[in-house]
């Protein structure tokens, strides 16, 4: 629903009414060869759109699976004694998120990998920027028919004093705005989760 609020209201009705009548006399005036062009090309450009309400909606799917009860359950089987590995549940989350993107609609594939200490030298202008600004940064190659060249989004994140950096790739899927707020709620969400879990841990210690 939010999704559609956001889009909504754009631009004015009146605005809106105006342009499709202008629009519609465009199209009218065109020879009839024409118009089944424009047609050809609305008729792409709506498929385009509704792919990709069916992509971000997948990601917004993810998301919510993410902030709700299931995935902070999962985080608790990563309990060991008092304390929760950082890194291991963002792995674990990693991978599930891979899982999901495989499917359709998104059909992407990307590798990733969690670096805690040595991050490769060649990301450094990237992990830089990332820290700097506190969010994730996408660099998508301008060439998408070059196979020998990847897409990243690194992603650097601070927990309990511990430096980590994020590093997604893929050869053939390009990043978006979506994957962005994606992989930075899960950082967040993952931390969240562990420290709550942690807590309470100390609270029954406490208690007993």
């Amino acid at each position: 629903k939010h999704w559609i609020s956001y889009f909504h209201g754009r631009r004015p009705f009146h605005q809106t009414v105006t342009f499709q009548l202008k629009l519609n006399r465009a199209y009218n005036n065109r020879p009839l060869k024409d118009r089944w062009a424009l047609f050809d090309a609305y008729d792409d450009i709506e498929k385009a759109a509704i792919e990709t309400i069916e992509i971000s909606g997948t990601k917004a799917q993810l998301m919510a699976y993410l902030t709700g009860d299931d995935a902070s359950g999962r985080t608790l089987e990563f309990l060991h004694e008092s304390a929760i590995d950082y890194k291991e549940v963002l792995e674990y989350f990693l991978s599930e998120i891979q899982i999901g993107y495989k499917k359709s609609p998104l059909n992407a594939t990307f590798s990733y990998e969690v670096f805690s200490q040595s991050p490769p030298e060649v990301l450094n202008d990237f992990i830089e920027e990332s820290k700097e600004t506190g969010e994730s940064v996408i660099y998508n190659k301008i060439n998408e028919g070059n196979l020998f060249k990847k897409n990243y989004l690194v992603f650097y994140y601070c927990y309990n004093g511990d430096e980590y950096v994020t590093v997604i790739n893929s050869y053939t899927y390009p990043f978006d705005i979506f994957d962005k707020y994606l992989f930075e709620l899960l950082h967040k969400i993952v931390s969240k989760n562990i420290e709550n879990i942690e807590y309470m841990v100390v609270l029954t210690h406490t208690d007993n």
